[in-house]
């Protein structure tokens, strides 16, 4: 007959068994899915959430639809492609679909935008957004301009003496996302966008825009050109509630916005300037006075939080206790007018760190907005997602249970 503490010891036995058995059923699961985070190896350094269940809160149109042959989820991105909108001008792109598209799950949609006389290419290979260990989840949409330019530049759209003057950025954007979401399944609260240099200046111009400014939301931009639309004044107090193409009147509060300047750019002054651009004379506004004037905008005061994480990057964080970064600039010593990534030679790789602020400053179960007359946020649905809460509530109580089950049998068998 066995005796008290064999019993004992077999009971510790088993409820370890028990738990194991249940952890190794709750890894197969979380990795047996095609969009499992724990079964893709990343360059992040934080943990990426998989896309949202549809139909849902903030799920497009496109939810369901059948993916179109010209798209190869993890493959190459697809294209060049044509849209044409209302301005007669048409915009090539390319799309790269991620590896784990599902026509179920809503994906993040991120725009990249090159600077000035560069193409869809070019912004796709210095972001490295096709790369799955850059970016496993959203879609990636890689825009060239019309002339290789776009809006946020002197000589384009509604300025004086432009060269452009029909072209119609802002316009083409409402259409564009407007066209993707009816073909893909995006969701809608996680539509990003990143541009460097020129490119960045309509990251800048669409952030201030009453309509993109609701329809994206969160925006990044590396060597941004911030064009006012002022032809004197001091860089470093000039008015920046002014783009090229008008005031600055974003329709939402807390716009989340990172960029990243070199103290070496010589296309775009990190001191800013006041005779720049071949396109006609419009004053670059000084880096730090520009980002600081974006925390303002939001809500905030001047005031930051520096913090140097490398010799050579500072750190520049705007915003509330709760909410801090919400603006965020990185000052990188030495730097040039690149896209900041290691491999170029820059101190840092702006992408993890971009891709991280995006997932951080966005938020799946707070709902997108529409302007109303007075030019005041309304959303577009209830604020909800409380299946998605309390399965992430389901899988931590898990979590718990199987670790409290291990404890109690490794205490028995001691």
């Amino acid at each position: 007959m066995a005796s008290p503490l064999f019993r004992l010891q077999s009971l510790g036995a088993l409820c370890l068994a028990l738990a194991l058995t249940a952890f190794a059923a709750k890894s197969e699961s979380s990795t047996s899915t095609t969009s499992s985070a724990s079964s893709i190896a990343t360059h992040l350094n934080f943990v990426v959430p998989e896309p949202i269940s549809a139909p849902g809160v903030n799920t497009s149109s496109g939810c369901g639809k059948k993916l179109e042959s010209d798209y190869e989820p993890g493959g190459d991105a697809a294209g060049p492609f044509t849209f044409d909108t209302t301005d007669g001008y048409g915009r090539k792109y390319t799309i790269h679909i991620p590896k784990y598209y599902d026509i179920n799950r809503a994906s993040p949609l991120i725009f990249a935008f090159p600077g000035n006389t560069n193409t869809y290419k070019a912004i796709e290979d210095q972001t490295g957004l096709s790369d799955e260990s850059m970016n496993p989840y959203a879609i990636a949409v890689y825009v060239s301009g019309v002339n290789l330019g776009f809006v946020s530049n002197p000589g384009y759209g509604a300025t004086k003496d432009a060269t452009f003057p029909k072209v119609d950025d802002i316009t083409f954007m409402e259409d564009f996302i407007e066209d993707l979401q009816d073909k893909f399944c995006i969701d809608t609260g996680r539509i990003w966008a990143v541009g460097h240099s020129n490119g960045g200046g309509l990251v800048n111009v669409m952030a201030c825009d009453p309509t993109l400014s609701t329809k994206i939301t969160a925006f990044a931009a590396n060597s941004g050109a911030f064009y006012t639309n002022f032809t004197d004044g001091d860089p470093k107090t000039i008015d920046t509630g002014t783009t090229t193409q008008g005031d600055c009147l974003p329709a939402r509060e807390r716009i989340p916005f990172i960029e990243f300047h070199g103290t070496d750019d010589d296309v775009v002054e990190y001191e800013g300037a006041d005779d720049h651009s071949s396109y006609g004379i419009r004053v670059l506004p000084d880096i730090q006075h520009w980002a600081s004037s974006w925390a303002v905008r939001d809500g905030y005061s001047i005031d930051n939080v520096t913090s140097r994480p490398d010799d050579d990057v500072k750190v520049y964080q705007w915003g509330a206790p709760d909410n801090l970064g919400i603006v965020t600039h990185y000052r990188l010593n030495g730097w040039v007018h690149d896209y900041a990534r290691k491999s170029a030679g820059a101190p840092i790789d702006a992408t993890p760190i971009i891709m991280e602020f995006f997932y951080n400053q966005t938020n799946y179960t707070t709902t997108t907005s529409t302007t109303t007359a007075t030019g005041t946020p309304t959303p577009t649905s209830p604020a909800s997602a409380s299946s998605t809460s309390s399965a992430a509530a389901g899988k931590l109580a898990e979590s718990h249970i199987v670790s409290i089950v291990a404890g109690l049998a490794l205490t028995w068998m001691l």
